[in-house]
């Protein structure tokens, strides 16, 4: 866009991004379920909160593809309509299946956010990618951080029993204030898959045509735009316009298919999706059962209600996990080599944070471990997403975040109904959290053995002296040995013994994905 026509566009959505997140009910969730609306610890625990993660699931391959099918704006407001479902049926309905129902809309709520924030790339030019980014980010967590800082005084200042009912009247007017700002967003005219400016219908090639026209090597095909179809590939000529659409639509699943297995292949993207994948689960089942957690330990404690700080803690917890965010642009290792270190220590912290939680009947604890749970994940994330953007185009961003993310769902789906679901184990909160301590141990013993064996492999002294970032243009993967200075060259390199090379992967191509 030309001159400063990115700014309107850019505005809306953070007032959008930002009302939408100033929910200062949300941390007194559980107390409002339990003492208004009358529903018991275990049912709240064990038969609504699983609906979320289900629903979540099952929405976000759907809801990835309507996202450019409908090019963004309309999932955009319809992510309003189902936040404002969501509060309708927490103020006004009553019954556990109709709490179920609330928590389904709940998902298909999450689950849109990929249009939040796949949007603003499609009405502003590269230029702003950045900026805009920041801006976008910076308001979901301004708006969480305030809905935390208000909901805690709200709640420890009002002596009025109907305090909670206020909270969630704060949240349903929020909401809505968003959706009214997302009518107004400007309409987007393509998209990456199923609205392309291409106005021809390309036959899609084959993989054996893509691999022989990526030339430049695998890094380069993860840079270049999705859909991109080589020049010797003919166009459809037919007049009747039902096939037309057949094949347009059979072409952009093609491509698709091509986009994902482009990016998939390289074996660093797959290292860092693992983590990804498996933490993320173990983040959402923390953040879904923490309240449930927190009320155990508070009742088996004689404090007044007043001692409650759920809203002033997840104000605490965004503002560590923005700081833990904004303090990775001064960590200028280089994370091929420290990238599986860093990995395999934090999921081992985390497991130990976590059985803390579980046996701890100190709330303060509690809190604080949870407080630093959450800044060590959004520090690691922080850098897992900074490196998949070095090397993908913006345009295939979301198809690998969003692969990562139903990844994830699957398997907090798997946990939520082996671990939580009352039909099956129906664990109390503290076994729960012991259970996700376990995982997140076993998750950090892999990458701590794979960091010890990549080290000794590339060599410690090596490693050692390559241990800060260098460009891009000057180090290829450590993994691989190539480098065209030889005093960076890891000692087994160059011992004349045969490599064997993962055939689907170019030598050009030596930098972690993520």
């Amino acid at each position: 866009m030309a001159g400063r026509e990115w700014v309107y566009p850019s505005m809306l959505l953070c007032l959008y991004g930002f009302f939408k997140q100033m929910r200062p009910s949300e941390p007194f969730l559980t107390p409002y379920l339990v003492d208004i609306k009358n529903i018991s610890e275990n049912a709240v625990n064990n038969q609504i909160y699983p609906i979320w993660t289900y629903s979540y699931m099952i929405a976000l391959v759907p809801v990835f593809l309507f996202t450019d099918f409908l090019r963004y704006k309309p999932v955009i407001i319809f992510e309003g309509c189902t936040y404002l479902a969501t509060w309708a049926l927490l103020l006004w309905a009553w019954g556990i299946p109709l709490m179920k129902l609330m928590q389904m809309f709940y998902g298909l709520a999450t689950a849109t956010e990929i249009a939040y924030y796949s949007y603003i790339y499609a009405v502003v030019s590269e230029d702003h990618y950045q900026q805009v980014s920041s801006y976008t980010r910076s308001a979901v967590l301004t708006g969480s951080f305030i809905a935390g800082v208000l909901g805690q005084l709200i709640y420890s200042l009002s002596k009025n029993e109907d305090t909670l009912y206020t909270l969630h009247i704060i949240s349903f007017t929020s909401v809505a204030i968003a959706t009214i700002f997302s009518l107004f967003l400007p309409k987007v005219d393509s998209s990456t898959y199923f609205h392309r400016n291409d106005p021809n219908i390309h036959d899609v090639p084959s993989d054996a045509s893509l691999s022989e026209t990526s030339g430049s090597g695998h890094a380069s095909s993860l840079h270049t735009e999705p859909g991109d179809i080589p020049d010797n590939v003919s166009v459809v000529d037919s007049t009747n316009w039902c096939i037309r659409y057949m094949k347009t639509w059979c072409n952009n699943f093609r491509i698709l298919w091509l986009d994902f297995k482009t990016c998939y292949s390289d074996r660093h993207l797959l290292k860092w999706s693992l983590w990804w994948a498996f933490a993320t689960c173990g983040y959402f089942q923390v953040g879904n059962y923490i309240q449930n957690l927190w009320q155990v330990i508070f009742e088996k404690s004689d404090s007044d209600v007043n001692d409650v700080y759920n809203g002033a803690v997840e104000a605490a917890s965004t503002l560590a996990g923005a700081l833990a965010a904004f303090c990775v642009m001064f960590l200028k290792l280089n994370w091929n080599i420290w990238g599986e270190i860093l990995l395999g220590f934090v999921s081992v912290a985390d497991s130990i944070l976590l059985v803390s939680m579980a046996t701890t009947n100190n709330i303060w604890l509690c809190y604080s471990f949870y407080i630093l749970f959450r800044a060590s994940y959004q520090l690691v994330i922080t850098i897992a997403t900074y490196q998949i953007a070095k090397q993908l185009s913006v345009q295939r961003y979301a198809l690998v975040f969003g692969c990562n993310m139903f990844v994830a769902l699957v398997l907090q789906s798997l946990l939520t109904v082996i671990v939580v679901d009352y039909k099956t184990l129906n664990a109390p909160p503290e076994t729960q959290f012991l259970i996700y301590s376990g995982c997140f141990f076993v998750l950090g013993a892999f990458f701590c053995c794979k960091a010890m064996y990549t080290t000794t492999v590339n060599g410690w002294r090596w490693s050692w002296l390559n241990r800060w970032e260098v460009n891009d243009d000057e180090v290829e993967d450590v993994y691989g040995g190539i480098n065209d200075d030889a005093s960076n060259i890891p000692p087994d390199a160059d011992n004349g013994d045969e490599q064997v090379e993962d055939p689907t992967i170019d030598v050009n191509d030596e930098e972690p994905l993520n």
